[in-house]
């Protein structure tokens, strides 16, 4: 009996979201992007995890006009979605805007699962900081 194996299809939206992923973590905002909108490409309808990703890649990118625009439309499709609100206020932060950031991180408590506490002490930390 041989070892179990796995097969994607190269269409496969599961395949490229999880593509770009596996390069965010790596840092490779390029790939991940390509992997990101591969995915977008095969499902054009999906959830708005993948436009939160591709917002976080241009965060990284510190393209904050395409961060913004991305996590706008992730927010159109889900507008209590954590880490889209959570993300956003990452986004408002980097571009100078605490009133928008502060709004974001409030929402973000308020919407958090209690189970998630690394982000939710990050939105207070952010918080903390954007009062003082």
């Amino acid at each position: 009996i041989g070892e179990p194996t796995f097969h994607f299809k190269s269409t496969s939206a599961e395949y490229y979201c999880n593509l770009g992923n596996v390069n965010l973590a790596k840092r490779d905002f390029i790939q991940a992007e390509k992997a990101f909108l591969t995915a977008l490409t095969a499902t054009p309808q999906h959830h708005e995890s993948l436009w939160t990703n591709l917002a976080i890649v241009s965060l990284n990118m510190r393209d904050f006009g395409t961060a913004l625009t991305r996590i706008k439309t992730a927010l159109s499709k889900n507008p209590d979605h954590p880490n889209a609100i959570l993300t956003a206020g990452m986004i408002y932060e980097h571009q100078g805007d605490q009133e928008n950031a502060k709004r974001q991180f409030n929402e973000f408590l308020a919407v958090a699962n209690a189970k998630d506490t690394e982000r939710i002490q990050y939105a207070r930390t952010r918080l903390g900081e954007a009062n003082s």
